[in-house]
């Protein structure tokens, strides 16, 4: 399954592993070559993390102690032979936890010199950890909380009992146990897909025949119908929406609002609402500008226009007239809503999420949506909503010949 990214701020850059006080300018490299002493303790130690750090360290002249734990043999017998290599410079010290019964979970980094700095939180040393996971962390320059979190691995470090230095007999053990466990994480990895089937994204939003409209779906996009339907309607159709509207600004005049409401793809909006519309015109626009400013949080955005206590709410502008802004706003992102578009999910056996806002279920509909388009091969929501008004003309006359 692909990784998505949320693009917080952590040690890597952007991506799904925030680091909370993170400075705005801050390098781990020049933080690492600017170092006197580095301290770093892991639960499990990876590959695909440690690739980040050891050139970074083999260029520094700080003191360093790496310390991580075999708990469910997640840690790479590689690493092991990569730090006790290094061990024998020295100024490194890599020990393991060896205490029975006790699981080893920490993910620990303190940094001395130019920059002195700990940064305590929840990933791994894995690329995962680093930044595609979910992770969270706090950095902390604080000199006290500093101390008293180098003064707590110095003393784990330290301590003979729970710890011992690598060797290279220790790891040739350990890595029949890892290989082993590796095989068995294989099932466990398949059990864990399965269940993200059944219970993941796709129920909690509430379409029952995932698969039958996949499939539909998929052999609608082949057909010559859709690639004509494409070209020669929905190609285009997000600029023509924007030079209606004058988008972004939306400093549109009655002609401009007359040409959107002529525009019938993606939703044929009710004509009797218009006048009232136009006349609520400056909540209206201001309400369009502050739809598409991505500097605001979509939630925020979308319940200030769409719910019927919102700021910039305009009777008559409902979700069929929103969603179908949004689609020329960012069609990889936003799905219309409207009529022929709930027959089609209907059809499906969609679910509206229960106890949500208006702005909430269409947000819950939109992230579903973009799930739907990359299984299904839609390029965009614009030829989505294709496959949907297909799949309602479809049902209507259905309907219509059983009359």
């Amino acid at each position: 399954m692909k990784k998505q990214t949320r693009g917080f701020i952590g040690l890597l850059g952007q991506g799904n592993a925030h680091v909370i006080g993170l400075p705005a300018q801050f390098s781990l490299a020049r933080a690492i070559s600017g170092a006197t002493e580095i301290k770093l303790a892991t639960a499990f130690a990876h590959p695909s993390g440690w690739k980040h750090f050891e050139p970074l360290l083999q260029k520094s002249s700080a003191s360093l102690r790496l310390l991580t734990g075999l708990s469910f043999c997640q840690t790479d017998p590689r690493v092991l032979r990569r730090w006790w290599n290094l061990a024998k410079a020295e100024r490194i010290q890599a020990r393991l936890f060896v205490r029975r019964g006790v699981t080893f979970h920490p993910k620990v980094l303190i940094v001395h010199g130019d920059v002195n700095f700990a940064l305590v939180g929840s990933g791994n040393l894995s690329n995962g950890g680093l930044s595609s996971n979910i992770e969270c962390a706090i950095f902390t320059d604080a000199a006290v909380t500093c101390a008293h979190v180098s003064a707590w691995f110095d003393e784990l470090f330290l301590n003979r009992e729970w710890t011992k230095d690598l060797n290279d007999r220790d790891i040739s053990r350990y890595k029949v146990r890892f290989d082993a466990a590796k095989r068995a994480r294989a099932k466990v990895t398949e059990l864990e897909e399965e269940v993200e089937e059944a219970i993941g994204e796709r129920y909690r939003a509430g379409l029952g025949h995932w698969r039958k409209a996949v499939n539909l779906a998929r052999r609608f996009f082949r057909t010559n119908r859709f690639k004509s339907w494409y070209r020669n309607d929905r190609r285009g159709l997000d600029r023509k929406i924007k030079i209606a509207l004058r988008y972004p600004q939306f400093d549109f005049d009655k002609a401009g609002l007359e040409d959107f409401y002529k525009i019938r793809s993606l939703g044929h909006l009710i004509e009797v609402a218009k006048n009232s519309v136009w006349r609520q015109k400056t909540r209206l626009q201001s309400g369009l500008r502050y739809l598409v400013d991505e500097s605001e949080p979509i939630e925020t955005r979308l319940a200030a226009v769409v719910d019927g206590n919102g700021k910039f709410h305009v009777d008559g502008a409902g979700l069929n007239f929103i969603s179908k802004v949004l689609a020329a706003h960012a069609p990889q992102r936003f799905t219309v809503f409207n009529g022929p578009v709930a027959k089609a999910l209907k059809s499906f056996n969609y679910e509206s999420p229960r106890g949500y806002t208006a702005s909430q279920k269409y947000l819950e509909f939109c992230r579903l949506m973009q799930s739907f388009m990359k299984e299904s091969g839609a390029p965009n929501s614009l030829a989505l909503d294709c496959f949907f008004f297909d799949q309602w003309e479809r049902i209507t006359n259905s309907e219509e010949n059983h009359a």
